[in-house]
């Protein structure tokens, strides 16, 4: 990303950058200070109507919406796991990017996500376990969430538990870009309603796994860190540094 571009010139308001250093014990970097202003001015903007919020807990409570399943340990087979809400403590949220954005980054595989996740749960089987709720707008993904139930670079590690627990909403989804999946799928305000469900309910996790070259994953760092008291949780980015770097501006 060229640093001459004018977006590298912006810069936090000075009122805000004193209130926030006021409450910091280092000096904080431009960058830094940046990088916090920009969540802090995305969770205003963002903020909902009662109408919308109140559809988004409607749906968010509708049982019928949600699916989970996990892997018997004993018939290897499928089975159904209830979506409480709010989701257990301890799961991951795997925003896995696909679409139209292999003309901006690599496409990060499922799988790459899923290790990244299964090695920090066994570094901390006190606090997280192989749990996630899962989004994407790629079908393939949750196909192939019902084929892995762990990655195996065990190296003496503890497991939390055996095999991953996926949860998800049936929600419409094709691999694309939004604005084709808009055009597609009929109706506009459902279908951005049902894709603020999904930020939502990856705001219940407590640990993030994510590329910053999305924009949807950059709303979901954003947001946990304002809209809900989660900034201090674990954050693990899977995208190559060359398409995320830059990621303050």
């Amino acid at each position: 990303m060229d640093k001459d571009e004018p977006w590298h010139r912006f810069s936090a308001p000075a009122l805000f950058t004193q209130a926030l250093l006021q409450y910091t014990s280092v000096p904080l970097t431009p960058t830094a200070i940046k990088y916090w202003w920009r969540g802090q001015a995305t969770a205003y903007i963002l903020r909902l109507n009662t109408n919308s919020l109140a559809k988004i807990r409607q749906l968010r409570r509708d049982s019928s919406l949600h699916h989970g399943f996990t892997i018997g340990k004993n018939s290897n087979g499928l089975e159904n796991v209830a979506v409480p809400f709010p989701l257990p403590a301890h799961s991951f949220s795997m925003h896995v990017r696909h679409g139209d954005k292999s003309s901006e980054m690599r496409l990060i595989p499922f799988r790459e996500y899923v290790e990244e996740a299964e090695w920090f749960a066994k570094q901390n089987p006190n606090s997280f376990h192989k749990s996630a709720f899962l989004s994407s707008e790629d079908p393939s993904v949750f196909e192939e969430a019902k084929n892995i139930t762990s990655v195996t670079f065990d190296y003496g590690l503890t497991s939390p538990n055996e095999n991953w627990v996926w949860y998800m909403s049936k929600i419409k989804r094709m691999n694309s870009g939004p604005i084709q999946q808009l055009n597609a799928f009929g109706s506009r305000h459902e279908t951005t309603i049902s894709w603020l469900l999904q930020l939502f309910i990856s705001l219940e996790c407590d640990g993030y796994v994510g590329t910053l070259n999305s924009n949807w994953n950059r709303l979901i760092d954003e947001l946990r860190c304002v809209w809900v008291d989660k900034c201090m949780h674990p954050y693990l980015e899977v995208g190559d540094v060359v398409d995320w770097s830059n990621y303050h501006w």
